[in-house]
């Protein structure tokens, strides 16, 4: 048995920076209401995207990157 296959082997993550592409699947998951119930903390008004974008819009602007996201890594 390999390493990788092995029971107790843990999944990789590999983080990489924020793309705009990314934030419309952020707002759907912020904005779920499953999600919004279970959070410990939720924006206001989670359907208002407006605001949402307003904080990758400031970072942009200070030219400061965007938070990194997880994807898992491909095998």
């Amino acid at each position: 048995m390999t390493p990788a296959s092995s029971p107790r082997a843990r999944p990789v993550v590999v983080l990489r920076e924020v793309v705009d592409d990314d934030l419309p699947v952020f707002f759907a998951h912020m904005s779920d209401p499953e999600s919004v119930r279970v959070a410990a903390f939720a924006a206001e008004d989670p359907a208002d995207r407006v605001r949402f974008d307003t904080l990758p819009q400031a970072l942009k602007e200070q030219g400061r990157p965007h938070r990194p996201g997880s994807v898992p890594r491909a095998t």
